[in-house]
């Protein structure tokens, strides 16, 4: 189930990063809080553009 669950957010961070999951990928093994940093930076201007 925690296999599953990682790949699912991979996608859904790309879309919508929520502050809510970075938390949760920081404490995976893996390394995939450096694709949320860089997108995270993305996400913000979407919410100042409205």
């Amino acid at each position: 189930m925690f296999a599953e669950k990682v790949k699912v957010p991979d996608p859904a961070f790309a879309k919508a990063p929520v502050p809510e999951i970075t938390p949760e990928i920081v404490s995976s093994p893996e390394s995939p809080v450096v694709k949320i940093i860089p997108l995270a930076n993305s996400t913000a201007p979407d919410p100042l553009r409205d």
